[in-house]
């Protein structure tokens, strides 16, 4: 996957590995986890939501951890999650598909929705 199909296909995705995650983010943080901290965990619900819904759909496009981690790197990430975050790619952003579901937990819609059928609603795709 070329950068520009990153960013039209995972535009929240593509923004904090290319953004956040830019080639010098360690100058700027002191972990990755204070990234995530900043850049997803610490942002509105929907966004939180949108964010959980292009990485599942990440997840289900890239099933190889040489494909996943091509296409990240696509970004021009200076992430690197064996060396910055102990694991690999995939298991990485499972990891981090888990923690947003269970950061929903308790803000259930009045209309019962889960996080993930709010986060098709949000991301525009079903």
């Amino acid at each position: 996957m070329d950068h520009r199909t990153m960013q039209h296909s995972y535009p929240n995705l593509a923004a904090m590995m290319g953004g956040a995650f830019h080639q010098d983010w360690r100058f700027d943080h002191d972990s990755a986890e204070d990234v995530l901290s900043e850049e997803v965990f610490s942002q509105p619900v929907g966004d939180r939501r949108a964010f959980l819904d292009e990485v599942e759909h990440f997840l289900q496009e890239f099933t190889t951890e040489d494909g996943a981690r091509a296409a990240l790197r696509s970004t021009g990430t200076g992430f690197r999650a064996r060396y910055d975050a102990g694991e690999d790619t995939l298991p990485w952003l499972r990891s981090l598909r888990s923690r947003l579901v269970a950061g929903f937990a308790g803000e259930e819609g009045a209309d019962g929705t889960t996080p993930s059928a709010a986060s098709s609603a949000v991301g525009g795709r079903a």
